[in-house]
């Protein structure tokens, strides 16, 4: 279990990252990645996908798995 405190720190840390991404092409990944990577232990999350939307499915944009 992640401490509160702990976690709105993380939390303060993604969202300034995230601040200084540029172009929204990178936007997602970079959040997946850094949720992935900061919070993965904290809150159990093993890996993330990210995916966009095609004509008749969808596209595996990126992939975290670990």
């Amino acid at each position: 279990m992640i401490q509160p405190k702990v976690f709105y720190r993380k939390i303060d840390a993604l969202l300034s990252k995230i601040s200084q991404e540029e172009g929204k092409r990178n936007l997602l990944p970079t959040v997946l990645k850094e949720l992935v990577s900061s919070f993965g232990e904290g809150l159990h999350i093993k890996s993330g996908k990210l995916y966009r939307e095609g004509r008749r499915h969808f596209v595996l944009v990126k992939d975290l798995d670990k």
